[in-house]
């Protein structure tokens, strides 16, 4: 997942970054970060992109959908 889908799949999902952060327990500032493109850990990333799946959120080769 890229921070642009990560981005994306909040927009799609109407999820502010409080919101993904508490349905992925990953801190506002860590999502801050990945958002901006700055160096995230992989499990964060997993944390997130659970999150998002869990929304509802498919993610596909080049982006994200919706079912």
């Amino acid at each position: 997942m890229k921070p642009s889908h990560c981005r994306a799949a909040r927009g799609l999902l109407d999820w502010t970054i409080k919101d993904l952060a508490a349905r992925s327990k990953v801190s506002e500032a860590q999502i801050i970060r990945f958002e901006n493109d700055k160096p995230t850990g992989p499990l964060y990333v997993a944390a997130l992109r659970g999150a998002l799946e869990a929304g509802g959120i498919k993610f596909v080769p080049n982006g994200v959908q919706m079912p």
